[in-house]
């Protein structure tokens, strides 16, 4: 059975790690605590990734199999230490990665161009990534995390009502995702521009726990959602599209992934619900926004963790 999905829990399975393999104990930080937790080991230059309740030694496996097929296509991305026997561990019951890390540079214009290269680059390529991998179905993951808000007690029955009113009529949406202007392939599926490190003047991408089969759109759309809900202004937004290699004339049926896309991140904040009062203040204004079928209201970016 998995340990309780907690900071304080991960961290001890990375100071377990550190004690297996002899390594010294740096002031370890936490930088992302979610369906994984990430923690960066200062002086080791590594990120160990944990695997949590959503995930598995399947999600290790495609992680690790995806990042070594970008090393042999020689595409910029985050590379599996080399330094340790061969991965995932088991510490604890708990799937567990080791990566190099990735110094970020500072960058004026934000990379939306470079990003939007990478992405292109990625699409190029990937249909010839031989391994077993899932079609995208985002409706899946929104309904199991559903489940775990229902059962959870965080959120009140009217926000609950109205994620499942929402989720009715996403679902129905969904099925535009299956038209696609662009083609399908193998695809990001988390294709936000915090799933990309811009390190030595080229932009690695990251993160590939959702990698997926489906409409090229997929990986474009968080990124215009990002323009439409959290202040991306409308030069990054066109330069992005311009490094893919693509004007917004080109993407006449991405509404739908637009707003699948929407729901799925308010879902994810909605499982921080209680952590913090921007983080409420946030799922509150969502929601209303949601329960008035709204897609023009701002959204902000409480710190998740």
């Amino acid at each position: 059975m998995g340990i309780d999905w907690s900071p304080d829990a991960t961290a001890r399975i990375v100071e377990r790690f550190l004690d297996k393999n002899d390594l010294a104990k740096p002031n370890v930080e936490l930088v992302r605590f979610h369906q994984n937790a990430v923690y960066r080991l200062p002086g080791h230059d590594l990120t160990i990734r944990i695997y949590g309740p959503e995930d598995g030694i399947a999600k290790a496996r495609l992680m690790i199999a995806f990042a070594d097929f970008l090393k042999d296509k020689d595409l910029p991305a985050v590379r599996l230490a080399n330094r340790f026997s061969e991965q995932p561990f088991d510490i604890d019951g708990q799937q567990v990665t080791i990566w190099d890390w990735l110094d970020s540079d500072d960058t004026a214009d934000g990379g939306y161009h470079a990003f939007g290269m990478a992405l292109r680059d990625l699409h190029a390529v990937s249909n010839s990534f031989d391994y077993p991998i899932a079609d995208l179905d985002p409706m899946k993951k929104i309904h199991n995390r559903l489940n775990r808000l229902n059962s959870g007690g965080r959120l009140s029955k009217h926000h609950l009502d109205i994620l499942e009113a929402s989720y009715a009529r996403a679902r129905d949406l969904s099925q535009g995702l299956s038209r696609s202007q662009l083609g399908t392939g193998v695809l990001h599926g988390d294709a936000l521009r915090k799933n990309a490190v811009l390190s030595g003047g080229k932009m690695h991408l990251i993160d590939f726990d959702s990698v997926c089969r489906g409409p090229l759109e997929w990986d474009l759309a968080p990124t215009l959602v990002a323009e439409k809900r959290l202040g991306l202004s409308a030069a990054d937004c066109d330069a992005f599209l311009a490094g893919y290699g693509i004007d917004r004339n080109a993407l006449p049926d991405i509404e739908p992934a637009m707003i699948v896309k929407q729901l799925s991140m308010t879902v994810v904040l909605c499982l921080k619900a209680g952590e913090s009062d921007a983080i409420d203040a946030e799922i509150d204004r969502r929601l209303e926004a949601w329960n008035a079928w709204d897609f023009d209201t701002p959204w902000s970016s409480p710190v998740l963790g």
